[in-house]
């Protein structure tokens, strides 16, 4: 009966090994800065936890991307399916703790339609392989506006709203997730 308990005792400790062992971010802000002709500035810092050692890492940026580029590395830019993103490689491997700051520029993300003009920021493209644990952003505009930002995922729909929180001052919108967001989920804010 001992033998028993310790061997379900051991492989207890296994499968909570097994679980703990996941990578993902562990926290991402994406800080963005409007100009008056509709291009979005960006600055993305991410903190990713890699548990394994990883020769290649993939960040997915979205569509209308120009001028991408990752503070300290070398990475090469890519499109795949409309959408650009970079690709940091590494022969000798990537692995624990590391933040990364990554820039780029969006552009045409002003429409309108039925004289009703329309601003549609993608904040996080829906490819990131990894989770997010916390996501915080801040949208700072060119000029006064009186709309209300809609906001919507792409797991929850319009519905994200209830999963976060933000807030308008002046000239700028912040926010940020009460709840960690799922691996390859989206998230983009429209003023109309």
């Amino acid at each position: 009966m001992r033998k028993f308990f310790l061997l379900l005792a051991t492989c207890l400790m296994l499968s909570v090994t097994v679980f703990a062992a996941d990578s993902g971010i562990t926290s991402m802000k994406t800080d963005c800065r409007v100009d008056a002709d509709g291009t979005a500035y960006v600055t993305q810092t991410l903190t990713l936890d890699l548990q394994t050692l990883e020769n290649e890492l993939d960040f997915p940026l979205g569509e209308n991307v120009s001028h991408p580029a990752i503070a300290g590395y070398n990475a090469k830019k890519y499109t795949a399916d409309g959408v650009t993103g970079l690709k940091l490689t590494s022969d000798t491997g990537i692995t624990g703790v590391r933040t990364f700051t990554i820039t780029y520029e969006l552009t045409n993300l002003a429409s309108e339609a039925d004289g009703v003009q329309q601003f549609t920021l993608p904040l996080l493209c829906g490819r990131w392989d990894w989770g997010i644990e916390h996501y915080a952003f801040t949208v700072s505009m060119p000029a006064e506006f009186s709309a209300v930002p809609l906001f919507e995922s792409g797991y929850q729909g319009d519905g994200i709203e209830g999963y976060m929180t933000y807030s308008m001052r002046d000239l700028m919108i912040s926010g940020e997730m009460t709840q960690p967001l799922k691996d390859r989920d989206s998230l983009k804010m429209t003023l109309e």
